[in-house]
């Protein structure tokens, strides 16, 4: 396998906190594993841009990591979130340039935090994801402001479109 040399990135904080270039290559004990592609990561570290600040709340633990992958490997800074509360509590609504979040999670839902972020002022851009969305739903997602609606599974170019677009906001 060639090995492919990706853009620069953050790096996470076990590797060394900054940013690098990612390299997938055939596994060896030098590298990190990259489930399920039968590569692994090889993390070389470089200077740290200044970056905005891309939250993901969502309760499913792969889907967080999922998406926070995707959004690194774009070089864009990904923080992940199990739940509205946890995001809230976490201070980084007033900070964060990029809100991705599930519609449907326990204790407060992704329209109930857009209702809540709202009344604080807090005029982040919201992209809401969800496997079980109807018409209903992202009306009244649309109409308070989400920049798009996308149901699971969702083309990833056109998340990382509209996560661009929404950080030129």
């Amino acid at each position: 396998m060639k090995n492919q040399i990706r853009p620069q990135f953050p790096t996470p904080r076990s590797i060394g906190y900054g940013a690098g270039y990612l390299i997938d290559e055939p596994a060896d004990h030098r590298t990190v594993p990259l489930p399920g592609h039968g590569c692994h990561r090889k993390y070389l570290p470089g200077i740290r841009e200044t970056s905005k600040l891309i939250a993901i709340i969502d309760d499913d633990d792969a889907m967080r990591d999922s998406l926070r992958d995707l959004m690194e490997a774009a070089g864009l800074v990904a923080r992940c979130f199990g739940s509205a509360e946890e995001f809230l509590e976490s201070g980084l609504h007033r900070q964060a340039a990029c809100l991705i979040t599930d519609i449907l999670m326990p204790k407060m839902s992704g329209l109930e935090l857009q209702t809540r972020l709202k009344d604080e002022e807090c005029d982040i851009p919201i992209i809401f994801i969800t496997a079980y969305g109807d018409a209903t739903m992202r009306i009244q997602a649309m109409r308070e402001g989400a920049v798009e609606f996308l149901a699971k599974p969702f083309d990833h170019h056109l998340l990382l479109n509209t996560v661009r677009a929404a950080l030129d906001m």
